[in-house]
């Protein structure tokens, strides 16, 4: 298992904007770890400090290492984004900010990736993780 850490180098290349690097590493089954398998739960469900699937608001969950599909999105890689999704990786997992890939193109202003992943079928009306559903008073905007 990796070091939480550390980066992996399809990480690196993903947040790089090095597709012949990412798709080579796909290619050798680099991304495997970051798949869905049927029945998996997304990341947010299975580690971290929360309650049911939300964070409460203002948590942090330092448990959770981003993946190399958030950090295209962020970056706005298109074409990894592309040869991502197409390897079926998990759309759904959240950062330690409770932010998915939606969130993260959006944040960053990348229409162009927010619109493939749209074409991709991803739910993108899905809150923050750390939307408090116990006290509607404290949405974080």
């Amino acid at each position: 298992m990796e070091d939480k850490k550390k980066w992996t180098p399809l990480i690196w290349a993903a947040c790089k904007g090095h597709v012949e690097i990412t798709r080579y590493l796909i290619s050798q089954g680099a991304h495997e770890q970051y798949v869905a398998n049927s029945g998996d739960a997304p990341k947010h469900v299975v580690q971290g400090n929360f309650l049911g699937n939300f964070f409460y608001s203002g948590t942090i969950n330092s448990n959770i290492k981003p993946t190399p599909l958030q950090w295209a999105c962020f970056k706005g890689h298109f074409k990894i984004v592309n040869l991502l999704l197409k390897a079926e990786m998990r759309w759904d997992d959240f950062d330690q900010f409770g932010n998915d890939c939606v969130h993260l193109a959006a944040a960053s202003g990348n229409f162009s990736v927010f619109q493939l992943l749209m074409a991709y079928g991803v739910q993108v009306d899905r809150t923050n993780t750390r939307f408090n559903k116990f006290n509607s008073d404290n949405i974080i905007v």
